[in-house]
């Protein structure tokens, strides 16, 4: 919390990569590659979208009523197009990731129009 952006370390998609590798003990996103730049993570998530990656994983799509810690919320895109994602934490909040930097935001803040995707169905095999 409070790092400042850094493109492939603590942007919204490498946050949520992060997530997934601590939930699987292991990279499960191996074929896509790792941007250094906010140029190559948006030609990434616009080659891979979020959503189609983390249902071929297998994730349950749930409503935001049902999110858990460590579940990837898709938030729909920002005013000038781009994915945003964000890990759902434990008491109601969305870590994310902004141009100022990595913050919590309480869940009343989150649009509704989110979708979350769990994995832990999987992880726990």
């Amino acid at each position: 919390m409070g790092r400042p952006l850094i493109w492939g370390e603590t942007d919204c998609a490498s946050l949520a990569r992060a997530s997934l590798r601590i939930c699987f003990g292991e990279e499960v996103l191996g074929e896509l590659p790792v941007w250094h730049t906010k140029r190559g993570a948006l030609r990434t998530l616009k080659l891979h979208d979020p959503s189609a990656v983390l249902e071929k994983l297998g994730a349950e799509r749930r409503g935001m009523g049902f999110a858990r810690g460590g579940d990837i919320v898709v938030l729909p895109p920002d005013p000038s197009g781009g994915v945003s994602l964000g890990v759902w934490v434990d008491g109601g909040c969305l870590m994310v990731s902004e141009e100022d930097g990595v913050r919590m935001i309480r869940a009343p803040d989150v649009s509704s129009e989110g979708v979350v995707y769990s994995l832990w169905e999987i992880a726990r095999g």
